[in-house]
């Protein structure tokens, strides 16, 4: 599998986005990350889109929170291939959500630890809840 992170990966649908904040999904948190999911059937053959949400709130700055968004779509980028075997062993698609908690910006090396051990809990729960 190509580690390529392309255009309909990423969730841009208004109304799976608000399907994905409304209803009561399962919530997995590993600070500085939240992740949120709901099944849904895409139209696309990956069994993922996602979207990476940063509050203006605890981050500001544009530049800031754009640097952030960056780090976060690397991170899932190099990851992802993980949660396509999970879930197309199962045959299913999800909405996810990859939201940022932290109150401020926080560099790579900080970063790749902590997306490890929520991912990790991530895939747990996608495993689990089947």
């Amino acid at each position: 599998m190509a580690f390529t992170f392309t255009k309909e990966e990423r969730l841009s649908r208004k109304t799976l986005i608000a399907q994905l904040f409304e209803k009561g999904n399962p919530v997995v948190k590993g600070f500085p990350f939240r992740f949120s999911w709901v099944y849904v059937t895409l139209e696309n053959p990956y069994p993922v889109q996602i979207l990476f949400p940063v509050s203006k709130r605890s981050i500001p700055q544009a530049n800031q929170r754009n640097r952030i968004r960056r780090l976060m779509r690397e991170l899932y980028r190099m990851r992802k291939h993980e949660l396509y075997a999970v879930l197309q062993q199962n045959n299913r698609q999800i909405a996810l959500s990859m939201s940022y908690l932290a109150q401020q910006p926080l560099r790579m090396s900080e970063l790749k630890p902590l997306f490890d051990q929520a991912f990790h809990k991530l895939l747990h729960e996608v495993t689990k809840s089947h």
